[in-house]
């Protein structure tokens, strides 16, 4: 039935929906390598991780530069400033100013000379923006002569795109088996009276 299908799409990509994958998972911060000829997303590999409350102001949607200088401390820059590349930090250390309110810690306490030679940066996403993102790579489409839905997305990070892919199918999944379970209690209920 092509209406149950066109029904099931608008699901999969509706606001709630993606709403509720981009929650269980952690993209709420973008983690890039600057390299010499491009910079490039880096995901869970990534030597530190932002954290923060998003009850607090954040500079959202702001490329962070981030500069590790020893294995305790880093430096931030930002083109408007709000950083200035100077000040060093240390990993742990609330950072706190009337536009934001954040930690950085190492996801591991050692830290490489290698990694001591790279430049990242990061950014830290509105939900909403993160949201939209994500349902606008989204592509669906039915397999000609099938009732098969193929879901694809794009990006440059391609174990990221697997995450939500996957997440998209779990929650999907995990959703219609409640929707079906509701059903068949329902049926006893009324059966029963």
């Amino acid at each position: 039935n092509s209406k149950a299908i066109d029904n099931e799409i608008a699901l999969l990509k509706s606001h709630s929906q993606i709403k509720l994958i981009i929650d269980q998972l952690d993209f709420n911060v973008s983690y890039f390598e600057e390299g010499d000829l491009q910079t490039f997303e880096i995901y869970k590999d990534s030597p530190f991780i932002v954290e923060y409350e998003d009850t607090l102001p954040q500079p959202l949607e702001q490329q962070i530069n981030l500069k590790i200088v020893d294995k305790g401390h880093f430096v931030l820059q930002t083109e408007n400033l709000m950083f200035d590349g100077k000040t060093k930090y240390s990993f742990g250390e609330r950072i706190q100013g009337e536009q934001f309110n954040f930690k950085i810690e190492t996801r591991s306490p050692d830290i490489s000379p290698t990694i001591l030679k790279k430049s990242y940066l990061f950014i830290i996403h509105k939900k909403d923006n993160l949201i939209n993102t994500f349902r606008n790579k989204l592509n669906m489409k039915l397999e000609r002569g099938t009732s098969l839905l193929v879901i694809a997305t794009s990006g440059t990070n391609i174990q990221k795109e697997k995450d939500f892919l996957n997440k998209l199918t779990e929650v999907y999944i995990k959703g219609n088996l409640e929707r079906k379970n509701q059903i068949s209690n329902n049926t006893i209920e009324f059966i029963e009276k």
